[in-house]
């Protein structure tokens, strides 16, 4: 016991696995901040990460019931939901919902979760978190475009646990059944927001960030339509005065270079520029989807070894947990009004980094944190000693421990 508790303070714990590399890599340190339970199994729901209830069938087209692909159903139960069938196109969903699947034929009552596999969605789930736990005094954030508002309330579920503080939670999504879904997502995990069923323009941008005095992290995935939000100047003046992070989806070539011309002063944490999804439907990763509803399996080691085999400039970008194929662009920004540039978060951190990046939060000489070995240490002593500890499910990662 002593041997593993010394490995997993130290830094030696769950890799993060590369379905195209086909091995494991370190996981990045915000996320080995996520809470993995053990979680009561219900029924209809998925449990994700730090104890989110979302409805099963929004991403798990497997846990999808016979009567919900009835083509005659209509509304937010149906299966496929919504107009983007996300358990087809990324790994990390459709292995979450087979792992889901299988603690219910194994008849538990609780789950605990992994950390998520390595896709185009690691590094975006790594900024939301790191917004989260470096936010001080109170913690906005805005998602437009947002389905089910998943990262928003990835985000706040995160902040309950690891980081308590007053929130608002703003959500735009145009789709009628998407956007019942958000309402449904924050009423299932007792959140309060405000979710507009209604387009995201820069009318409503301006409205809705008037009454709030910043946006921690401003997520802006709405389908073709960014360029049109980010040239309109006042847009660009709150984001200036307003905006510490900017988490922005691309869907075109020249979307990226207005992009990296408009925010040349701002902060580049991460960038990968759009590729579409010609690599991965050659490699069979993406299947055409027939008009009439149905679940097709997740694709075979085959389809992987055909994906490794493509060309890496035209399909690839690369991490520090392996290689990434993605479809849309993307951008992760910070203000440099509010980060110091110096002391910036990065995708290829390998330790814990949070306050020490924000200029408002670095007056003072910053203490040292205790080494790893300092904390394996620590927390030998605290049981040796019968010091009581928090539960399990609550317990914090290593990092916290000083």
């Amino acid at each position: 016991m002593w041997i593993w508790l010394l490995r997993a303070c130290a830094g030696q714990t769950e890799d993060a696995f590369n379905p195209i590399d086909g091995r494991g890599f370190p996981h990045h340190p915000v996320i080995r901040q996520a809470a993995l339970g053990p979680y009561l199994v219900e029924s209809g729901i998925l449990t994700e990460l730090n104890g989110l209830r979302v409805p099963a069938h929004f991403d798990c087209e497997n846990l999808c019931n016979v009567s919900q692909w009835d083509p005659k159903v209509r509304g937010p139960s149906r299966c496929p939901y919504g107009t983007y069938r996300y358990y087809h196109y990324l790994p990390s969903r459709w292995h979450a919902c087979h792992e889901h699947e299988a603690f219910l034929k194994s008849g538990f009552s609780h789950v605990r979760l992994n950390l998520p596999v390595v896709d185009e969605e690691y590094g975006e789930m790594v900024a939301v978190y790191q917004s989260a736990l470096r936010a001080r005094t109170s913690f906005n954030i805005m998602e437009l475009g947002a389905r089910w508002a998943p990262w928003a309330t990835r985000a706040i579920a995160l902040l309950r646990l690891r980081n308590p503080l007053p929130y608002q939670l703003l959500a735009v999504e145009p789709g009628r059944v998407e956007c019942a879904g958000a309402h449904r997502v924050l009423k299932l995990n007792g959140m309060h927001g405000r979710v507009l069923c209604t387009k995201a323009d820069a009318a409503l941008f301006l409205r809705l960030v008037s009454s709030i005095d910043h946006l921690d992290l401003l997520h802006i995935d709405i389908q073709g339509d960014e360029q049109h939000l980010l040239k309109h100047p006042e847009v660009l003046d709150v984001l200036d005065r307003k905006v510490y992070r900017i988490i922005l989806g691309t869907h075109a070539d020249f979307i990226d270079d207005y992009t990296l011309r408009t925010f040349k002063h701002w902060i580049t944490i991460h960038h990968y520029r759009f590729r579409g999804s010609e690599c991965l439907k050659r490699a069979g990763i993406l299947r055409k989807l027939s008009g009439r509803p149905v679940m097709l399996p997740p694709p075979g080691p085959e389809a992987w070894a055909q994906l490794r085999a493509e060309p890496e400039e035209l399909c690839f970008y690369n991490s520090l947990q392996g290689r990434v194929a993605n479809i849309d662009g993307g951008f992760i920004l910070d203000n440099p009004r509010f980060v110091n540039a110096s002391q910036a978060f990065s995708l290829n951190d390998t330790e814990l980094r949070t306050s020490v990046e924000a200029k408002r939060s670095t007056a003072g000489k910053q203490r040292r944190g205790p080494s790893p070995v300092e904390k394996a240490l620590g927390l030998l002593v605290l049981i040796v000693i019968g010091t009581k500890v928090t539960p399990k499910e609550e317990q914090l990662p290593c990092e916290h421990l000083t």
